[in-house]
C-alpha cells in the first residue's frame, strides 16, 4: 500500500489532523451535532434539496442526509479501529516471530502471508462475509483479517534488520529470553514503521467497509453507512446529485487525511 506526501509540509499535516479530529468528534458524540434522528422517516419531506432545515437535503424516505452522514462517521471509524486492533493483535506477534526466530516458523508464516496477499482484499472480504453473514462487528473483523498479512510483512522486515544489530546480540548473550528480545527490544524500535502501517490499514479499512456496503455486503440497512448511501444515491444521480456527493466527499476526506499522516511519518523516519 502506498501513501502520498504532504503538499506543503506542516500545513498539510495540520489540515489532515484537523480533518481527522472533526471526524473523531462526529463519531464520538454524533447526537451533539446531528439535528435529526438518522433513522426517522418523513415521507412528505422526501428528496428535498439542501436548505436551512436540512443542510444536505433529505433522502428517498425523508431522512436527513446530514444526520445520517454524522452518524455514519461512527460506523466508518469504528470499523477502522476494530480492524486495526485485530491486525495489531495478530500481525505484530507473528511478524516478530517470523523475523526474529526464522527457520520453520518463518517459512510457514511467510508462505501463508504470500497466499493471502496474492488475493484481492475486497474479494477475500466478500467471500468471508458471504459465509459468516454480515453485521458491524463481523465486517470489522473480516477487514482486520484481510490486512493482517501486510502488518506481518512490515514487522518481519523490521525484525530482520534489527536482530542483526550488535546490541541485540549483546542482550541475547546476556541470557535474555526470546520473548524479552522480541517484545522489549525489537518491538519498541519498530513502532514507527508499525504506526505508518496502522494508519494505512485504517484508511484501507474505511474504503473496504464503504465498498462492501455499496455492494450490499456491509452494514445492513437502515444503519447510516456512507457506502450504502453512495449506492442509493447512484439511483438519484441526475435528479439530486448531492445525495451521493456528500458521503463520497466524507470518505475521500477521511481516507486522504489518514494517508497524508502516514506519508508524513514515513518521510520523517
Amino acid at each position: 500500500m502506498r501513501s502520498v506526501g504532504w503538499p506543503s509540509g506542516g500545513i498539510g499535516q495540520a489540515a489532515s489532523l484537523a480533518v481527522l479530529a472533526v471526524f473523531v468528534v462526529l463519531a464520538a458524540v454524533p447526537s451533539l451535532v446531528s439535528p435529526f434522528d438518522p433513522l426517522a422517516q418523513d415521507i412528505p419531506g422526501r428528496l428535498h434539496a439542501p436548505s436551512g432545515a436540512h443542510l444536505f437535503g433529505t433522502d428517498e424516505l425523508g431522512r436527513d442526509i446530514f444526520s445520517r452522514i454524522v452518524h455514519g462517521a461512527r460506523i466508518s471509524l469504528g470499523t477502522a479501529l476494530v480492524a486495526v486492533a485485530l491486525s495489531l493483535a495478530m500481525g505484530v506477534p507473528l511478524g516478530l516471530l517470523s523475523g526474529y526466530v526464522g527457520g520453520t516458523p518463518d517459512e510457514v508464516i511467510s508462505r501463508l502471508t504470500d497466499v493471502v496477499l496474492a488475493l484481492p482484499a475486497i474479494l477475500v472480504a466478500m467471500t468471508i462475509i458471504a459465509i459468516t453473514g454480515r453485521n458491524p462487528v463481523m465486517v470489522a473483523v473480516v477487514i482486520g483479517i484481510v490486512y493482517t498479512p501486510a502488518l506481518i510483512r512490515i514487522t518481519r522486515s523490521v525484525a530482520l534488520r534489527i536482530r542483526a544489530l550488535p546490541y541485540v546480540a549483546a542482550i541475547r548473550t546476556a541470557g535474555a529470553s526470546t520473548a524479552y528480545i522480541m517484545f522489549r527490544t525489537i518491538l519498541p524500535n519498530s513502532r514507527n514503521e508499525i504506526y505508518v502501517q496502522t494508519l494505512l490499514i485504517a484508511s484501507q479499512a474505511i474504503v473496504i467497509e464503504a465498498s462492501l456496503s455499496f455492494l450490499g455486503l456491509g452494514i445492513a440497512p437502515p444503519a447510516p453507512s456512507w457506502g450504502a448511501m453512495l449506492q442509493t444515491g447512484r439511483s438519484y444521480l441526475h435528479a439530486m446529485p448531492w445525495y451521493g456527493v456528500f458521503p463520497g466527499l466524507c470518505i475521500v476526506a477521511l481516507v486522504l487525511s489518514l494517508q497524508l499522516l502516514a506519508g508524513d511519518v514515513r518521510r520523517r523516519l
